[in-house]
């Protein structure tokens, strides 16, 4: 694996200046993929790993600790010297794609202190730190990632730096913005929090897997903290509130569609026809058919079947 040197933007640290040097190939951004069950030796060097799992998912073992399972969409944080072992099995085809990088100052030392001490974060800092982005959020840094390597080769120096640091702080800001939030000082952080999840809401709502606790997993608060805010602020819990945006999208999908019942569930975010249907009697007092037929003025009543001119039919044809 070549070194590629990124020098125009550099990173100073307890008074030394550090060039961000890029871990790849000459010809492409270097991007990792493996078959089932391919075998990764355990291994370590004192670069920084950042990676985000595209397709397929993968496990990483690390010393002294449990193995790890990264879904797809997972970002992941291994700090310099940790040593570390990709497994694979979960899928024919796991994808990746990584930022791996060395902080080299003029007289070549390597720097590898832990990320997390290097941006301020406070904490034990551990060997490696991942998160499970929304799918919105791993879109952008895929985006970024493509937009890297396209400006990457055969461009000046400092654009090649700016790429390079721009995924870098993306990676940072997904991995760590909420921590930084923490200790911050702000006036109402409770509104805050609950602007942030009306949000989360919005952009989710719609996936079945999506629930308060990915909000607190998104907003690495407790779920019992997030609750306290949102009664506060809003006289309601998180899981109300999402079941409200949820029947509020079905709603509006009977009234102005013929989509069936099925389908409205699925789209609106509930994990069955029949779970949304009973939900939505609770809370409405009548099945999505009976408030289609109220609200939809497109949905025609069909003519009730009269059993006596059907006999008739038949046996005089």
């Amino acid at each position: 694996m070549s070194i590629i040197e990124t020098s125009e933007i550099r990173l100073h640290w307890k008074s030394r200046s550090y060039r961000m040097q890029w871990e790849g190939r000459p010809d492409r951004i270097y991007h990792q993929i493996f078959t089932r069950n391919t075998v990764c030796a355990p291994h370590s060097h004192p670069a920084y790993h950042l990676l985000l799992v595209t397709e397929g998912g993968r496990g990483v073992n690390f010393d002294g600790y449990p193995p790890v399972i990264l879904p797809v969409n997972t970002l992941l944080l291994i700090n310099p010297g940790i040593r570390h072992q990709f497994t694979f099995g979960q899928a024919d085809v796991s994808v990746s794609n990584p930022l791996i990088w060395l902080f080299r100052d003029d007289d070549g030392n390597v720097l590898t202190e832990p990320l997390q001490k290097l941006i301020g974060i406070p904490g034990d800092n551990e060997p490696y730190v991942m998160r499970v982005l929304f799918p919105e959020q791993a879109k952008e840094f895929l985006r970024l990632h493509r937009e890297m390597e396209r400006y990457f080769w055969n461009t000046p120096d400092y654009v090649k730096s700016a790429k390079l640091f721009s995924l870098f702080i993306l990676g940072v800001e997904l991995l760590f913005k909420w921590s930084w939030n923490n200790v911050q000082d702000v006036s109402d952080t409770g509104t805050a929090y609950r602007d942030k999840i009306y949000s989360l809401i919005e952009l989710n709502y719609n996936k079945e897997d999506f629930s308060s606790a990915s909000i607190a997993r998104a907003l690495d608060r407790s779920l019992h903290y997030l609750n306290t805010v949102m009664l506060k602020y809003t006289g309601s819990g998180i899981a109300r509130h999402l079941l409200d945006r949820r029947l509020s999208a079905a709603r509006k999908l009977l009234e102005t569609s013929n989509a069936p019942a099925k389908n409205i569930a699925y789209e609106c975010g509930f994990s069955s026809e029949s779970y949304f249907s009973s939900v939505f009697k609770r809370e409405h007092g009548m099945t999505p058919g009976a408030y289609r037929k109220i609200y939809n003025s497109s949905v025609k009543e069909q003519p009730a079947f009269n059993l006596h001119d059907i006999l008739r039919k038949k046996l005089n044809p």
